[in-house]
């Protein structure tokens, strides 16, 4: 006879009526020579247990009702097990039943039965989803979440045990009965709150002699949880308040300040100098999953692809980072057929010079084209102007009227009232005619400002001389919009910066 594959139901327990309940299926080939210490080694190697610290048994149902289950407990029930299975394995299942529970021969042990009492007895409904290695910030974090915040507050603890299966936290008093005990549930990566004797009977005039002390990493797991979200407000001060609320423990302000760092390295994929080293593997598996992914400069298939369903007008600008590192984060966007905001692009770069601008347009024409009717839309700065002559030469480079407006205030700061009267409908008019009108009533307001507008270019801020299309893109407001949405998000290291725009452009 060959190998034989045979259907195995883990996870799971025995109940009194010697039915196995709950867990999950798996399989696995035996060879025809498989001995049955041989075939607890494969179990326990394909559920990652340790059989030193947890007890495994093996049972099958025999399908008979004077013994329903038979124990597979060496080399001969093994084979007798094998024999059933060769049959029909779709029938004849191994039933794996690990850890305290304890089943051998098809009765139910007393200290099962014991244990699976005290359990329900003291289970505390809500807290079975630590989906984390326990420790008690953890522990306190999802307390707090399912309605139970006085699990740990103002008690003087320790970690009395912690081994990967499970933790144990008591009362620093040793004659006190307050404890807390979670255990890894089989075939999970969840938790259980399995233990939770909420009264102290230590003396009530007790008081420690070595008062807690609160390191930043203890402080930033405590409170990581409520920096999930990159736009919530979290100061030192708030750090402060929430270990003296939970835990009755006074901080200082910079370990406080350095406990949200810690938090922030953990949830943000590492330190800015770690986050630096990923982005090469990190755009591989990007290029792998989103075809048409380009450079470190970032730009999705749906975007490449939309574009050539967009009005031919960009908007560009570049914003400060305020990571470690600083850095600019370049921006390209335009309206979808909708009127939408259609993010096209986004790049990184040290600062806004003629080289990193120079980069970005460079990408963006690889990747993009370059369409006779392309408009340019961006803010007076000089490297754009560079740029867009070097790399777009046959595009229309347009200024955005309200960057041109907050120059025109900062020169005729004295005539303020009468640039906002007379400015804004001069650049929006379509018609040359009722533009000559316009003009002359703001230059006759502001003495000096026709010179200084016919210096930057009439066609670069007017819609009625623009030699191409602006269409009612006259100010970079959809570059703007987009970086407010990011506000949060340029705090982020690197990795976590990408991610977050894959996550917005995925939306």
């Amino acid at each position: 006879m060959g190998d034989l594959a045979i259907w195995l139901r883990v996870g799971g327990k025995i109940n009194e009526s010697l039915n196995y309940v709950g867990g999950d299926y798996e399989m696995l080939l035996l060879k025809k020579d498989v001995t049955y210490s041989g075939l607890r080694k494969m179990i326990a190697k394909l559920l990652n247990v340790d059989e030193s610290v947890r007890k495994m048994e093996l049972n099958f149902e025999t399908g008979v009702p004077f013994k329903p289950l038979y124990g597979v407990t060496d080399d001969r029930t093994l084979e007798l097990y094998m024999h059933h299975a060769r049959q029909e394995s779709t029938k004849y299942f191994l039933l794996v039943t690990v850890g305290e529970e304890s089943v051998r021969h098809g009765k139910v042990s007393e200290k099962a039965k014991t244990e699976e009492q005290n359990l329900s007895d003291s289970y505390i409904p809500g807290l079975d989803s630590i989906n984390e290695v326990p420790n008690v910030g953890t522990l306190s974090n999802v307390a707090e979440d399912h309605g139970f915040p006085e699990l740990f507050a103002n008690s003087y603890y320790k970690v009395f045990k912690s081994k990967p299966s499970f933790v144990v936290v008591r009362c620093i008093h040793t004659s006190c009965s307050w404890r807390v005990r979670a255990k890894k549930l089989v075939e999970s990566e969840y938790w259980m709150v399995t233990k939770y004797e909420k009264n102290h009977t230590c003396p009530t005039d007790f008081k420690p002699v070595r008062r807690r002390q609160a390191t930043s990493w203890v402080v930033g797991e405590c409170v990581k949880r409520k920096l999930i979200n990159p736009g919530r407000v979290y100061r030192p001060r708030d750090v402060m308040d929430d270990m003296k609320r939970k835990f009755g423990v006074d901080i200082s302000y910079s370990v406080a300040w350095r406990g949200r760092e810690c938090a922030y390295d953990n949830l943000r994929l590492g330190t800015p100098e770690q986050s630096y080293k990923l982005p090469p593997g990190y755009l591989h598996m990007l290029m792998d999953t989103n075809p048409g992914f380009q450079y470190l400069f970032i730009a999705f298939a749906a975007s490449i692809h939309g574009f050539s369903y967009c009005r031919p007008v960009i908007s560009i600008d570049a914003t400060h980072l305020k990571g470690k590192y600083r850095g600019v984060l370049f921006t390209a966007v335009c309206h979808d057929a909708n009127q939408q905001i259609f993010p096209l692009a986004f790049g990184v770069g040290d600062s806004e010079n003629d080289a990193s601008w120079s980069w970005f347009l460079h990408r963006v024409k690889s990747v993009f084209g370059s369409n006779p009717a392309l408009v340019i839309v961006s803010d007076r700065h000089r490297s754009i102007n560079n740029a867009v002559q070097e790399v777009f030469p046959q595009a229309f480079h347009g200024i955005c009227m309200y960057h041109l407006l907050n120059n025109l205030k900062t020169k005729f700061w004295n005539k303020t009232k009468e640039l906002e009267q007379h400015y804004i409908r001069t650049a929006k008019t379509y018609n040359l005619q009722d533009f000559h009108v316009l003009f002359y009533t703001l230059s006759s307001a502001v003495p000096g400002v026709k010179e200084y507008l016919e210096a930057v270019g009439l066609h670069r801020w007017t819609r009625s001389h623009a030699p191409s299309r602006r269409y009612n893109i006259m100010t970079t407001n959809i570059s703007e919009s987009l970086n407010a949405v990011l506000v949060k998000v340029r705090e982020l290291p690197i990795t976590a910066l990408v991610n977050e725009i894959r996550l917005l452009c995925q939306k």
